[in-house]
Formats: C-alpha cells, sequence, structure tokens
C-alpha cells in the first residue's frame, strides 16, 4: 500500500507537473505512460537473466513444504 501510495503522489503530483503539456510527453509519461511499461519489462529481464545465481534449493524440503500429503502416507 505505500509502494502504490508513493508511487501515486511522484508520479501524479511531482513528475507530472514537471513535464510538458504536449500530447506525445503524455503518451510516455502519466500514470499510464509507456515508460512505466518499459521500465517493468526492464526490471523484469534483468531479475530473470539472474535467476539463476540464487542459491540452490534442496528438492526434498521443496517438495515437504508445497505437498499437503505427507511422504510416509504418500
Amino acid at each position: 500500500m505505500l509502494l502504490h501510495g508513493g508511487h501515486n503522489l511522484f508520479g501524479q503530483a511531482f513528475f507530472d507537473a514537471q513535464t510538458g503539456r504536449a500530447r506525445i510527453i503524455g503518451l510516455w509519461t502519466t500514470e499510464f505512460g509507456a515508460n512505466l511499461a518499459l521500465i517493468a519489462v526492464i526490471g523484469a529481464v534483468i531479475f530473470y537473466a539472474k535467476r539463476g545465481q540464487l542459491p540452490a534449493h534442496c528438492e526434498s524440503e521443496s517438495a515437504l513444504q508445497t505437498s499437503s500429503i505427507s511422504p510416509a502416507a504418500a
């Protein structure tokens, strides 16, 4: 909730007030502009590219945590 509120505060109250009023600028800036989507895609690509740097996760622990059936009952 705080992240959303901070985004609205800076996106609408500060950054939108600092930009010009041409129509083409509104397509890139503002709350629904292409810059927000572009930055989100760049962030997703960075995180996707670095996914191999995460520590290895033990499969037996993973199966126990996600399974609703205990291994003894299966």
